[in-house]
């Protein structure tokens, strides 16, 4: 399919397939065909996330240290054709509360794309939110805090030739009108609940996946606390795929990894991570309000902040509703040296961060 690209910074490209890129000045109205777009440098101000409290976790001595996921980029090339109004950015507080907040002009025959660069740094995007148009104008959001304008792009669809955004071979409506059981932003394939899940749509289907006991094996440290287990793969790509695992039947990383078939599943690979999101009712989380998540690698594994930044969206994109309870936990042996070490990106990212 042809779409037509624009970042949030400027004008519209064409694309074949998705493939797209940032360009830059622009204006004009949507068309009705497929098309995408970058915000406008003369947008208004987005807030960023801050860092947080404190939390208690996990270890798992079986399982060998990770040095991280080893991203590598490529930045997509596309040919300019006519350009496309810029959108409007919410102002900070109106709106959604220094949540992403970016108006577009559309049409109920449209749906929309919204992209992030998680490390404004990198080229490295991911699709953080499909939405359906409405006529007049539509508000794209992620749920999450609003970064820095540059980092965000869009592209329209028209909603009788939908795209493929995961690269699951489902179209993002039909999976967009299965929130329970399908999700347009993870290609990883669909579970049926004896082993896991592609979307956490809420706190019952957490619960119903996550494990609390003293049959914790090796890892002693989660014993008592409620948690589910999780894989995400290919996260040295633009499309990582999450697994959430049914921890109650799989408690390690490796019985799992073996039924869904993930190659490597018994030690650290470049483009793999293992980790668990543990739940704490009592506890305050990013958004004010009791009930935490949040979510850690093994303990002997240390990511930079370009691949936690990553993470985090992938993994929100799988709790859509939830998302704004995470934090990232850095253990104390491995991944908090690098955190501190890395602490102005994370001060100047969106992911929240818990540390004791």
């Amino acid at each position: 399919m042809s779409a037509c690209v624009v970042s949030l910074m400027g004008a519209c490209a064409a694309s074949d397939d998705g493939e797209t890129s940032t360009n830059s000045t622009n204006s004009a109205a949507p068309v009705a065909t497929n098309s995408a777009q970058t915000v406008g440098e003369t947008a208004a101000p987005q807030t960023q996330a801050t860092v947080a409290p404190t939390d208690p976790t996990e270890t798992d001595p079986t399982e060998t240290a990770a040095t991280g996921a080893g991203a590598e980029t490529t930045e997509p090339t596309t040919e300019p054709t006519e350009p496309i109004t810029a959108p409007t950015i919410e102002p900070e507080g109106e709106a959604l509360d220094g949540q992403t907040a970016i108006v577009v002009d559309s049409t109920a025959d449209q749906y929309f794309v919204l992209y992030v660069r998680p490390d404004a740094s990198s080229d490295l995007e991911l699709a953080v939110a499909v939405t359906r148009g409405e006529d007049g104008t539509t508000t794209l959001t992620d749920g999450r805090a609003a970064l820095p304008d540059a980092q965000y792009r869009y592209e329209a669809f028209d909603v009788t030739n939908p795209g493929d955004v995961d690269g699951d071979g489902i179209d993002d409506l039909t999976e967009l009108d299965d929130p329970v059981g399908a999700n347009p932003l993870n290609g990883a394939p669909a579970l049926d609940a004896d082993t896991g899940a592609v979307i956490i749509s809420d706190r019952a289907t957490y619960e119903a996946l996550s494990y609390q006991g003293d049959e914790v094996a090796r890892d002693a440290y989660l014993a008592g606390i409620e948690f589910m287990k999780f894989w995400i793969v290919d996260a040295d790509t633009d499309n990582p795929k999450v697994y959430f695992m049914n921890t109650e039947e799989y408690k390690a990383h490796p019985m799992f990894a073996e039924a869904v078939g993930i190659q490597g599943g018994r030690g650290p690979v470049p483009g793999k991570m293992r980790g668990d999101i543990a739940y704490a009712a009592d506890e305050v989380a990013p958004d004010g309000s009791l009930g935490r998540f949040r979510f850690a690698f093994q303990p002997n594994d240390a990511y930079s902040y370009a691949e936690i930044a990553l993470a985090y969206e992938a993994l929100v994109n799988g709790m859509p509703e939830l998302g704004t309870k995470l934090f990232y936990y850095p253990f104390p042996q491995s991944a908090l040296p690098l955190y501190e070490h890395e602490k102005e990106l994370y001060d100047a990212g969106r992911v929240p961060v818990l540390v004791e």
